[in-house]
């Protein structure tokens, strides 16, 4: 009798709706920032931030970054779509800083808005070296993240912390679609 009943949920599971990967008919909106972004923030970092669209449905962004003093990084953020809740989730590392991370979610990028905003968390996690005299330094601060498009090919994003009650801008950057390669 236990096998009929797994036979009988199998093939009602078969008969439901199911969504291919990356197939969010309801929010394809995201997917418009797949390509490579050529980027300046407002502290005049520069960057190139590249969106792929991988054949789960997520999106997987690149970010290489040069700072004004030189320094050279990159960072890599992920956004998943969750059908179970109709939102996307996002999340943020850094290969060489392990304690820092950002993760949120935000609900469908509605067609008719040109703003798209993630609501979460930024945390950081410092350990001093053995020996050290410094002690560990840890915080946790609600943050949102919002992209919003300036025209097809410009667009702004920013990252903003609650502080005293208030959203304060911790960094923001405009970029440009860059031209594709032929």
């Amino acid at each position: 009798m236990p096998r009929l009943t797994l036979i009988a949920s199998a093939a009602l599971f078969a008969l439901l709706p199911v969504a291919a990967p990356g197939d969010q008919a309801s929010d394809t909106k995201p997917y418009t920032l797949v390509g490579t972004w050529s980027c300046e923030s407002i502290a005049h970092s520069t960057g190139l931030m590249t969106f792929t669209a991988n054949v789960d449905g997520s999106i997987h962004m690149t970010n290489h970054f040069r700072t004004q003093t030189g320094v050279v990084g990159s960072f890599d953020e992920t956004y998943r779509f969750d059908p179970t809740t109709a939102q996307w989730k996002w999340n943020s590392s850094f290969a060489n800083d392990p304690g820092f991370s950002e993760d949120g979610t935000a609900t469908v990028w509605s067609p008719d808005s040109d703003r798209w905003v993630f609501d979460g968390t930024v945390r950081e996690e410092h350990l001093p070296e053995p020996n050290s005299i410094k002690k560990p330094r840890f915080a946790k601060e609600d943050q949102r993240m919002v992209y919003t498009l300036l025209d097809k090919d410009v667009l702004r994003r920013e990252f903003e912390v609650r502080r005293d009650g208030y959203w304060v801008t911790t960094s923001a950057s405009t970029c440009k679609r860059a031209p594709e390669a032929t």
